[in-house]
């Protein structure tokens, strides 16, 4: 009796697994996409059309990742996020040069809006920090980093020098978004000590993660064994290795490490549609998402986010 009550509670749990399994699917492959009478891949590329000759410009490499700056970047001010806004303000600079950006807490606001506005908010739950630097000559545009050792809150930072251009400011939203999504505690077992898949340096990949997957198909092998001959704080070398490889990599930034080519992949992904004829390898790295339902959805929402914003303002509000 109890055998047979075990193999019943089994069954049904298998059932409620597959009938969620099936709801998904139909959201994103087939069916309905966010209410609209198209599955997600189709309502992914039809707000892409609407971007026209403009969709290539969210692809460009910005020009301060080409030019020899420096990788530092000073904090003006941080923030809690609390109901999706703003919160706690904390100074951490009283350079009097810096005091009217540090002091402009409207400016502040729509620089999160248009954030939060963009970002998906699954992605956005896990950003509990905010912090807005100054530099014109840091190449940095923005940067994500773990709160805390588990990576389940997040910290992001953006550079308030380099968000004039709209299509950089949504690049670099857009590319925090890929690191966010591919390093957290879903993707990464920070404390696992015996490590059979791809070691990053946030602990250790989980089998189905998308970083392991991508690390299997795009960097094991060759390339890995390449870029490991090289410091990765000699841009020279860095340049070397690029140009060693330069059909794996979208663009040079890409080639600085994993996180950076997955994340720029997954840029890519958002502002292409699918390539049926892949020649270069970084071709395939934009088709590689493609095979996650999940992140084609996400793709529709990030796009159609994208559209509204720029419909509704003409331009970005910052």
């Amino acid at each position: 009796m109890v055998k047979f009550k075990l193999l019943i509670l089994i069954f049904l749990s298998t059932l409620i697994v597959l009938l969620v399994y099936w709801g998904n699917t139909e959201k994103v492959s087939g069916g309905k996409c966010f209410g609209e009478s198209m599955d997600c891949k189709q309502l992914g590329d039809s707000y892409y059309n609407q971007f026209n000759e403009i969709a290539f410009n969210f692809t460009l490499l910005p020009i301060a990742l080409e030019e020899e700056n420096s990788k530092v970047l000073f904090p003006l001010v941080n923030y809690s996020i609390k109901d999706d806004n703003l919160a706690d303000p904390l100074v951490l600079s009283f350079d009097p040069k810096e005091k009217k950006y540090v002091e402009d807490a409207d400016q502040h606001q729509k620089i999160w809006k248009t954030i939060s506005s963009i970002t998906p908010v699954k992605t956005k739950s896990l950003v509990k920090q905010f912090y807005l630097g100054l530099s014109e000559k840091s190449r940095l545009l923005g940067e994500v980093t773990p709160i805390s050792d588990d990576l389940k809150t997040w910290k992001l930072m953006i550079n308030m020098n380099h968000m004039e251009d709209r299509y950089v400011f949504i690049h670099t939203i857009n590319h925090e978004i890929g690191h966010l999504l591919t390093l957290n505690d879903s993707q990464i077992s920070p404390f696992k000590k015996q490590c059979n898949t791809y070691l990053s340096d946030f602990g250790c990949s989980k089998p189905s993660s998308y970083l392991n997957l991508f690390y299997g198909a795009f960097w094991k092998g060759e390339v890995e064994e390449d870029w490991r001959k090289v410091d990765p704080k000699n841009d020279k070398q860095l340049e070397e290795f690029y140009d060693k490889h330069p059909n794996e990599f979208i663009n040079s930034y890409a080639a600085s490490n994993i996180y950076e080519d997955i994340a720029e992949s997954w840029n890519a992904f958002i502002f292409n549609k699918g390539i049926k004829d892949t020649t270069p390898v970084y071709e395939e790295k934009i088709n590689f998402f493609y095979q996650f339902p999940e992140l084609v959805q996400m793709r529709a929402e990030i796009l159609k986010n994208v559209a509204e914003k720029l419909q509704n303002d003409g331009e970005l509000e910052y």
